[in-house]
């Protein structure tokens, strides 16, 4: 909403207005777009408790329920074509861990990021599955609003040195380290 009024010139945004937003050119074409911050890949976490033979291969309808997501999170839309049990009410995956936890059941989608600390968590570790194939791979861009007091040519020149330095390792994790 800042974005758009103009209240601010850009923002780190996933899904945005294209009509108020500016976003690189291949941002609504490509899967990865060369301009993306960086692409983060959300995937299936599984209890091995109660799951044990369960291992998710791209089929969505299958997904042991219930299906935990972040409070907000953009795949709900998704997932909720596949008619499955969806819980949504958590603003932390801190917390569906927890649940899926104490509770023995269900899955939990969420970012690689998240999944690899569970896996190295002594408290997580010997209780998860991670799946290797992602459920849904998402690119993060630096969006503009179109009331920005960045020129054209300059809004461009930032995405094109964005897809420069995306390609260094460091890059992304410092920023989004504190996220």
């Amino acid at each position: 909403i800042e974005v758009s009024r103009g209240a601010v010139d850009a923002m780190i945004g996933l899904y945005l207005n294209e009509a108020e937003i500016q976003f690189p050119e291949d941002a609504v074409k490509v899967t990865e777009s060369q301009h993306r911050i960086m692409q983060i890949d959300s995937v299936v976490v599984s209890s091995k408790v109660t799951n044990s033979d369960f291992e998710f291969f791209g089929d969505i309808k299958n997904l042991p329920t219930p299906v935990r997501i972040t409070l907000g999170d953009p795949i709900q839309e998704y997932l909720e074509q596949f008619k499955l049990r969806i819980e949504d009410g958590a603003k932390k995956d801190d917390q569906n861990i927890k649940k899926m936890k104490r509770d023995q059941k269900g899955v939990i989608i969420t970012s690689t990021f998240n999944a690899m600390n569970w896996l190295e968590d002594p408290e997580y570790a010997d209780m998860i599955e991670v799946s290797t194939e992602p459920i849904v791979s998402r690119s993060y861009f630096l969006a503009f609003s179109k009331k920005s007091k960045f020129s054209k040519q300059e809004i461009e020149q930032i995405w094109n040195q964005i897809a420069k330095n995306r390609e260094d390792y460091v890059y992304p994790i410092k920023i989004f380290a504190k996220y």
